[in-house]
């Protein structure tokens, strides 16, 4: 099966120019810093979505309300004094 194939069977659309346009900048990119070597290549991608992308993911809860702002804010405060003990 193709890749055309699939799309038509799941119904699934192409990405935009546009951004498939910056992936493939930004892979000629990635490569031509991280020179020739393929593992190096590879580590630098996997360390720049772990560094970079994956903190993200666990910083931003956009379901929080104040009230549990606050008492995460308490509950770090109330670590820092028992640790300072």
């Amino acid at each position: 099966m193709t890749t055309l194939d699939y799309y038509k069977k799941f119904g699934i659309e192409k990405p935009p120019f546009w951004i498939r346009l910056f992936i493939i900048f930004f892979s000629i990119s990635v490569s031509y810093d991280h020179g020739s070597n393929g593992g190096q290549k590879d580590i630098g991608l996997i360390m720049l979505i772990l560094i970079c992308i994956m903190p993200g993911c666990f910083v931003l809860n956009f379901n929080f309300s104040c009230c549990k702002i606050v008492y995460t804010k308490n509950a770090v405060n109330n670590f820092k004094s028992f640790y300072e003990k």
